[in-house]
């Protein structure tokens, strides 16, 4: 497969040489410990992916670990590569927030500098608020076929599951979790839904290819109703928003992506599964909207130049001419989503009185770290009149290809396109039509 060109020893060294030096071991005149100031952050914030058997490449679960690798974590939560957290939060804010604030920044690069000092373990803070997500209970857990990753380092698989034959009428998805079989290996998850009249065609695709499920890159492959849920490392699940659910009829399908990411040793077999909380009636039928230009779609029409390293496109119209005929939709969680020339990308609505509302935007575009945003202080409101901006730049320079193989393919015109080496322009809006 294909990952960027990545020199990393080279990138650490500059951001080592960027973090610079202090000698302050205290804020405010506290003396800085382990356990009174930097568990909690760890706790809350890294240990979710950075524990025995998960996604990150060492462990952090006390004191020890934690100073072992502490010059190298400042490093990276200096520049906020650490903990993943892709957007910007000066747009909106959002539940379930990883990031680190500007205050537990310089808290952590100060503890460091100041000798990494461990302190009483009597003083760790207890009853921290921590509302990482989580499911409420689990109805429903369907399981994919038993896969070994084939290709490295990255390997995108779907595997087909049919909706339980029991559900003879239609049922509400109200909470999503996924379960990896493999933590080390699995980096991403999203649960396509695909309706009855779509489940032959998955199946022929399915059937073409040997081995459980079939190569998938970017998307299911095929034509789908929406999705019911995804999950990335760090991820515990959640609820829908209060009385809102997702809405499944008897014989669906539901098409499960599994990006495995695989960077060092033999890769492990996989058997992921996903937890779902159904029930059987909602106040609001919730739909996902995909929001993109569709002459895109085309090819050509969205022409990323070989050689030019900022290329831009961006579409605006009414999306409630396109989806609700004219009433207002309510948006809970947003999506966005390139490929690997993506640099950055955002998501606004233009007010008919002229004035703006950033839903989404993610400054430093990562394909390895996509995932679905729920607004922390509610729904924003779409009204007929007001407009959808949906901006993406690309870097199609000869330094920014992927390499596939071990080598750096050469720059090339890119448009849209499903393939690894092809582009997409993306959002997603999730809610409920406004009656």
């Amino acid at each position: 497969m294909f990952t960027k060109a990545i020199k990393l020893s080279a990138g650490l060294l500059v951001i080592l040489l960027s973090v610079g030096c202090s000698s302050d071991d205290d804020t405010n005149g506290e003396t800085l410990t382990y356990y009174e100031h930097i568990k909690p952050i760890v706790d809350d914030k890294c240990v979710t992916c950075h524990t025995e058997g998960k996604i990150g490449p060492f462990t952090l679960n006390n004191y020890e670990e934690v100073k072992a690798h502490g010059l190298v974590s400042k490093a990276y939560v200096s520049n906020k590569v650490m903990p993943p957290w892709p957007p910007d939060n000066t747009c909106n804010s959002y539940k379930y927030d990883r990031s680190l604030t500007d205050d537990q920044i310089d808290m952590f690069v100060s503890w460091v500098d100041g000798g990494m000092l461990e302190g009483d373990p009597a003083n760790t803070p207890q009853n921290r608020d921590n509302d990482q997500g989580g499911l409420s209970r689990v109805d429903l857990t369907l399981t994919a076929e038993e896969y070994t990753p084939q290709q490295t380092p990255d390997d995108y698989r779907c595997f087909l599951i049919r909706w339980p034959e029991t559900y003879t009428e239609r049922k509400y998805v109200t909470g999503f979790n996924a379960i990896p079989g493999d933590l080390k290996s699995v980096h991403h998850i999203i649960a396509f839904l695909a309706s009855a009249d779509q489940v032959a065609g998955y199946e022929r695709m399915d059937a073409n290819e040997a081995g459980a499920g079939y190569t998938c890159f970017g998307a299911s492959g095929g034509p789908v109703i929406g999705t019911v849920g995804a999950w990335a490392p760090g991820g515990a699940g959640r609820d829908l928003p209060d009385g809102l659910g997702i809405a499944v009829d008897p014989g669906a399908l539901i098409v499960l992506q599994v990006h495995y990411n695989i960077l060092t040793g033999t890769p492990s077999p996989d058997k992921t599964s996903i937890d779902l909380k159904i029930d059987d009636a909602v106040e609001h039928e919730a739909a996902m909207l995909p929001w993109t230009n569709p002459i895109w779609l085309l090819g050509s029409t969205m022409s990323i130049p070989a050689g030019n390293s900022d290329v831009h496109h961006s579409f605006t119209s009414d999306p409630t001419l396109f989806f609700t005929g004219g009433r207002p939709f309510d948006i809970y969680t947003t999506f966005l989503h390139m490929h690997m020339l993506g640099t950055k990308t955002s998501m606004v609505i233009e007010r008919s009185d002229g004035d703006e509302e950033c839903l989404i935007s993610i400054p430093r575009w990562d394909f390895n770290w996509q995932d679905f945003y729920d607004f922390a202080d509610g729904p924003v409101r779409i009204n007929p009149g007001d407009t959808l901006k949906l901006d993406c730049h690309w870097d199609n320079s000869e330094e920014n290809q992927p390499v596939i193989d071990g080598q750096l393919l050469p720059p090339r015109n890119v448009a849209w396109g499903e393939g690894s080496t092809d582009e997409m322009c993306l959002g997603s809006i999730f809610g409920v039509v406004v009656e």
